[in-house]
């Protein structure tokens, strides 16, 4: 009996599973070639960690932190804006809301 109800567990947990990773497939498509924008990221992070391990930046490298900074930001926003106008986009959120497991975790359920 208690084998019955293991199994009956892990086919559940299983089919949560399969259903996450096919929803983070659609959306890895639908987004990866639509929204996705490149940015600078590791020369920015050289910098920024070079400030705070160091303590300081040359006058030419802190402006190209200050550049670097407004332009990944810029590009965030762009990004974070286009997604969240996306009617696909609105939707594979709304179906992963509305599973019952992600009702659980966020205690509704």
């Amino acid at each position: 009996m208690f084998y019955n109800q293991l199994c009956n567990i892990n086919k559940k947990k299983l089919e949560i599973i399969r259903k996450i990773i096919l929803l983070l497939k659609m959306l890895e498509k639908l987004v990866g070639k639509k929204h996705l924008k490149s940015m600078n990221y590791d020369r920015w992070a050289e910098l920024y960690w070079k400030k705070q391990i160091e303590g300081n930046l040359t006058e030419q490298e802190q402006k190209e932190l200050e550049k670097l900074e407004k332009e990944n930001m810029e590009t965030v926003e762009d990004v974070y804006r286009a997604l969240k106008e996306d009617v696909k986009i609105k939707e594979l959120i709304q179906k992963i809301k509305s599973h019952e497991w992600v009702k659980v975790i966020e205690g509704e359920g």
